[in-house]
């Protein structure tokens, strides 16, 4: 937090512990994470509970902990699932809008993406402004454009009178 320049990427948490890789499928980072990490912590909670070393409360803590552990870690791969599909469905339909866009596409083109083809006497500003707002669609980070924001409009009993 106080020098971010010397991380290499904000999110990462950093290689396993060592006596990790000692374990089956270990090669996996996220069957590290998700699974062995946490296995980890909840057997260690049983381990020094049942030992006296620590608290029954606190045992307690670290088995729900590492619940937590799992949950977190299990949605952190699911994110960068979504991400990665989410970006190849972005690439596959690129250059199904660029048909569009040239109206050189099929219906077995726009079949996949849910999408019906332009009539033929459609007039052309029309087309475009409508390809506009498809590839808006498939790229949600894409800024809109040309549009002005709302103004706001009160009551013309709020307004005061002269």
């Amino acid at each position: 937090m106080i020098h971010p320049e010397t991380e290499s990427h904000s999110q990462y948490e950093g290689p396993p512990l060592p006596f990790f890789h000692l374990l089956p499928k270990s090669d996996s980072f996220w069957f590290t994470r998700i699974v062995l990490e946490p296995a980890f912590v909840f057997a260690t909670a049983i381990v020094l509970g049942h030992m006296y070393i620590v608290t029954s409360g606190l045992a307690t803590f670290l088995q729900f902990s590492a619940m937590g552990l799992a949950m977190k870690e299990f949605i952190g791969w699911y994110r960068s699932w979504l991400y990665i599909r989410e970006t190849m469905d972005q690439a596959f339909a690129g250059p199904i809008i660029a048909k569009l866009v040239q109206n050189k596409a099929s219906q077995e083109d726009l079949a996949p993406l849910h999408i019906a083809s332009f009539p033929a006497n459609l007039p052309e500003d029309l087309r475009e402004s409508a390809v506009a707002h498809i590839a808006r669609a498939f790229s949600p980070d894409l800024p809109v454009q040309n549009q002005a924001p709302p103004k706001e409009e009160g009551h013309e009993a709020d307004a005061p009178t002269a």
